[in-house]
């Protein structure tokens, strides 16, 4: 049993298929092409779209296809959820409508900690999906504040009826 399908076990998940080493005519193609086959959306990339390792080869998965089982895995919100709460959001943050994440960076996910304290979320508590100052800025600074503070509507409201509850 090799070392994936041993922690499969070990954790008591179905074995699943794993994918061998890419062979010597695989990593071939990739140096002659620049272009790389992703195990999660079957496309054939630019290698600017995969990590790549010390030695030029590419990961499995491109980045957004990473990006995407991330934020499953930690928030419980498949690809799908994701695009049609962006879409319910404008294409852009639920709070300050920036339509871009900033510096960057990918999309935040916003989840309510007071059912999930952690960094990890059930999935039905996701509020929304949020640009970086929002997420790491404004909106923990904005819930620290004492009651009488809390005087900017768009976040109130925001807290109030998150984007998260009209999807399904």
């Amino acid at each position: 049993m090799c070392g994936t399908h041993r922690r499969q076990y070990k954790a008591g998940k179905s074995l699943t298929e794993v994918r061998g080493k890419r062979t010597p005519e695989e990593l071939a193609h990739i140096r002659e092409t620049r272009l790389s086959s992703c195990r999660g959306c079957e496309e054939e990339l630019p290698l600017s779209e995969f990590q790549v390792s010390d030695i030029g080869t590419p990961a499995l998965d491109c980045k957004n296809c990473k990006a995407a089982k991330h934020v499953e895995r930690m928030y419980g919100l498949t690809r799908e959820r994701f695009d049609a709460l962006l879409d319910i959001q404008g294409g852009g943050c639920a709070i300050c409508d920036a339509a871009e994440a900033g510096y960057g960076r990918r999309w935040h996910i916003d989840h309510d900690h007071d059912c999930c304290p952690g960094e990890r979320a059930c999935g039905r508590c996701v509020r929304g999906i949020l640009c970086l100052t929002c997420n790491a800025r404004g909106l923990p600074w904005y819930e620290g504040l004492p009651e009488y503070m809390k005087t900017i509507d768009s976040i109130n409201e925001y807290i109030k009826s998150p984007p998260g509850r009209k999807v399904g």
